[in-house]
Parts: structure tokens; sequence; C-alpha cells
């Protein structure tokens, strides 16, 4: 089980590290979402502590940066026009982040039921 109160912790800690790598990308590029772009980026980072300890729940975090992602591209989309690739790229993650959620709570509830029996 998880220890909801240090991820929550590092959760916050990550989200206020998010404004420091906002200022960087502000200054770094032209995107017109640099603070939803720095957030996935500490998510992304995040997501990936917890896939080292093996949560499940690190797909969420990577569901809901995929989600963001997704969004954040359409809107580059229409306002640029130059995104396709990476958008149909961030969809593709999405299905992948949903597919492997549902297929790694199978595999716990079954392993679960053999270490029961």
């Amino acid at each position: 089980m998880i220890f909801y109160g240090s991820i929550f912790q590092s959760f916050s800690k990550n989200l206020f590290y998010s404004e420091h790598c906002r200022f960087n990308k502000r200054t770094a590029t032209a995107t017109n979402l640099p603070f939803v772009d720095s957030v996935t980026t500490v998510l992304s980072v995040f997501g990936q502590f917890l896939l080292i300890k093996r949560y499940i729940e690190h797909w969420i975090i990577w569901i809901v940066v995929d989600v963001v992602s997704v969004v954040m591209w359409v809107y580059a989309l229409n306002t640029e026009g130059e995104s396709v690739a990476t958008l149909l790229m961030w969809i593709v993650f999405t299905m992948n982040g949903f597919i492997m959620f549902f297929k790694w709570r199978c595999d716990m509830k079954r392993q679960k039921i053999s270490d029961e029996s």
C-alpha cells in the first residue's frame, strides 16, 4: 500500500519545482503554455519515480500527463498547425496508459488470488 502522505509531500515539492521549470521554459521557448508544459515534465519525473517503486498509481500519473499533453498539442495544432505527428504520438501514449493500467491491475488481482491459494 502506498504511504499517501509521503506521495502528497513529494507531489507538492514537484509542483513547486515546476515553477522553476516554467520560468526556464518561458525564457528558452516561444510556447504559449509554459506552465502546462512544465507541469507535465514534473509529473513525468514523479510518475517515473512511482514506476521505479512499482506502485500501480504510476499509470494514473502517466494517464494524467498524457491527457494534459494531448490537450496541449491540440491547442498547438489549432494555433500553429505543425504538430500532427506529436499529437498522434501522445494519443497513442494515452491509449497505452489505459491499457497497461488495466492489465497491471488484472495481473495484481490474479497474483493476489494465487498467493491466497
